[in-house]
């Protein structure tokens, strides 16, 4: 990995830019500090922009647009700079395999959101059909028109007796005597 040492004393910089002079200079051409990230990778439009004030002075803007493919590759794409005045605006293209979105991904529900929500429908007309029913053909009211009021009030005792049990490490109370 190369590290960007400008000269300038600048941290935080995510994008370098080096000139082709005799004697190279680098210069910062955006930090990670106030970067931007556009755009929805399902459209197929990401983008991230990078900007910096380098230490000559220059504004510097890199935006570089993310791309599916197969091969993995950076490329500069063009030079959007100004003519007159200390500004650069740099794009480049990153290809990359993993801004594809997978083909078998279609966004859905999982399996275990449908099972979930299979059990939320049923236990809704469970309830709602049972309260009528009990209302309606055994004219019951108040909570007795709950249907199998004995069971729902039992449950917390037998939820409470399957812990005990599975805390005991599934093996059933012996509290008989020896002979």
């Amino acid at each position: 990995m190369t590290v960007c040492k400008t000269g300038g004393g600048e941290t935080d910089i995510a994008v370098c830019q080096q000139n082709n002079a005799a004697t190279p200079a680098k210069y910062c051409a955006g930090k990670e500090t106030g970067s931007i990230f556009q755009g929805d990778l399902k459209a197929g439009s990401l983008s991230m922009k990078f900007e910096c004030i380098a230490s000559d002075q220059t504004k510097r803007t890199t935006i570089i647009q993310v791309v599916c493919g197969n091969r993995n590759e950076l490329e500069f794409v063009k030079d959007d700079s100004p003519k007159t005045g200390k500004i650069g605006i740099y794009v480049l293209k990153l290809t990359t395999q993993y801004a594809c979105i997978k083909g078998g991904e279609s966004g859905g529900l999982s399996t275990g959101s449908v099972l979930l929500l299979i059990f939320l429908i049923v236990l809704i007309i469970y309830l709602v059909g049972g309260v009528l029913f009990m209302k309606f053909m055994r004219g019951a009211s108040g909570v007795e028109m709950v249907p199998n009021l004995e069971l729902w009030k039992g449950l917390p005792s037998l939820i409470k007796d399957g812990f005990v049990f599975v805390s005991k490490g599934c093996k059933a109370n012996t509290t008989y005597s020896q002979i």
